[in-house]
């Protein structure tokens, strides 16, 4: 009778282990279903984002605090006459002024045509560059 009540205490505790293993996976599996719902739903606003950015008539370049291009649209792709893979990644100069440093007017942050930063932001004029197109 001894050997019973172990063998079913044995057999209680190796069902109740494998009650707490059930329930810990459904934990993860609810959470794994939550964070697929965040990427999808993250995937769908960079895609809505992406197409609106592209969307856009006029060139839009953005720019790093070095002005590293990082992303360009359609726009700006059609207006350089190259693929958006030989844009990003260049700096502005390289791109616009077709040199490999910055114009003297960009130089030692001196240029009469940086209007404002913000954090890593630069806004510019576009008076005398390109034909007035461009800094």
């Amino acid at each position: 009778m001894q050997d019973l009540d172990a063998g079913g205490r044995e057999l209680t505790g190796g069902i109740q282990a494998l009650h707490s293993r059930i329930t810990r996976l459904e934990q993860v599996s609810h959470e794994l279903v939550n964070q697929k719902n965040v990427d999808e739903e993250l995937d769908r606003a960079w895609r809505e984002w992406e197409s609106t950015f592209d969307a856009a008539k006029d060139s839009i370049v953005l720019t790093d605090s070095e002005f590293k291009i990082i992303q360009a649209n359609l726009a700006a792709s059609r207006l350089f006459a190259k693929p958006l893979d030989q844009i990003v990644g260049k700096t502005c100069w390289q791109l616009i002024h077709g040199i490999d440093h910055p114009p003297q007017r960009l130089s030692a942050g001196k240029s009469k045509n940086l209007t404002k930063t913000r954090g890593n932001r630069a806004s510019f004029t576009t008076k005398g560059c390109l034909g007035g197109r461009f800094c």
